[in-house]
């Protein structure tokens, strides 16, 4: 890539993929994290409102706190972001 010619790579190392699937593996995708993002919710379906849309995404993001309290401990407050549709 010529735009990339003579710089350093951001990622030294290959990244390291793993799958999981489901609540019963969550525990498990997050041992030994340092980093969590929270990318998204579940989006506003017709006849919805705004209540009922962020009462589901809070119960999202709370279950995924607090795993992430359980088995990610050196995930802090300032590197847990979340950017769900609340």
């Amino acid at each position: 890539m010529p735009a990339l010619t003579g710089r350093q790579p951001l990622i030294l190392a290959p990244p390291q993929v793993e799958g999981f699937i489901g609540d019963e593996e969550l525990g498990a995708s997050l041992e030994g994290a340092d980093l969590v993002v929270i990318p998204a919710g579940v989006p506003r379906k017709p006849g919805m409102t705004r209540d009922d849309l962020f009462n589901i995404n809070a119960g999202i993001v709370k279950n995924l706190v607090t795993a992430i309290a359980k088995h990610a401990p050196k995930v802090s407050r300032r590197r847990l972001w979340v950017a769900a549709c609340l």
